[in-house]
């Protein structure tokens, strides 16, 4: 959850490819993802995104994007509304 608080405050997001993050967040589109052991590779993207603002506000409005068409509580609410229609009823 804290990944999509963050995508939500237009937070630059980076992270490592692991678990289910690389479903929420393309790299380079709408953060940064290393792979999970490759601090050199983490330490030079912490501080490309650290020199350049530009990019982190990019990064920051495509996540909030993301947020708000898949994770929003309208949409979230739908998708549990689709679940629940779907279990059979017994009685």
């Amino acid at each position: 959850m804290i990944i999509l608080e963050a995508m939500a405050s237009e937070a630059a997001i980076v992270s490592t490819r692991a678990g289910g993050i690389p479903d929420v967040i393309s790299d380079g589109e709408q953060g940064r993802l290393v792979e999970i052991g490759d601090a050199d590779r983490l330490a030079h993207v912490l501080d490309d995104l650290l020199q350049n603002a530009d990019e982190r506000r990019r990064l920051g409005r495509q996540a909030r994007r993301v947020v708000e068409a898949r994770f929003s509580a309208h949409v979230m609410a739908a998708r549990y509304l689709e679940v629940y229609r779907g279990v059979p009823v017994r009685g």
